[in-house]
């Protein structure tokens, strides 16, 4: 997902992706919400969302493979939980 104008994504009943999951380049985006997503078939990569300060997948467990960069307002724990996410 990109968008200039995104401040919010939610999808809270999502609990598995097959393919992958990309967040990036959204200036304004302040909260995502896939608070039961789990399990990612490919890779997730959370990038660019300055304002994004809440962890956005707080139940992932797996993924090929996790990049989280340059979100400035994201807390350096929820960045690294992610990025220690299991294959």
């Amino acid at each position: 997902m990109e968008s200039a104008d995104l401040l919010r994504l939610t999808l809270p009943t999502l609990r598995s992706v097959t393919g992958d999951v990309v967040v990036q380049n959204n200036r304004h985006l302040v909260r995502v919400d896939f608070s039961r997503l789990v399990s990612v078939g490919g890779v997730v990569v959370v990038r660019h969302n300055t304002a994004l300060s809440a962890d956005p997948m707080p139940r992932l467990r797996r993924a090929t493979t996790v990049m989280v960069v340059d979100n400035d307002a994201l807390p350096n724990v929820v960045v690294d939980r992610l990025q220690a996410v299991l294959p």
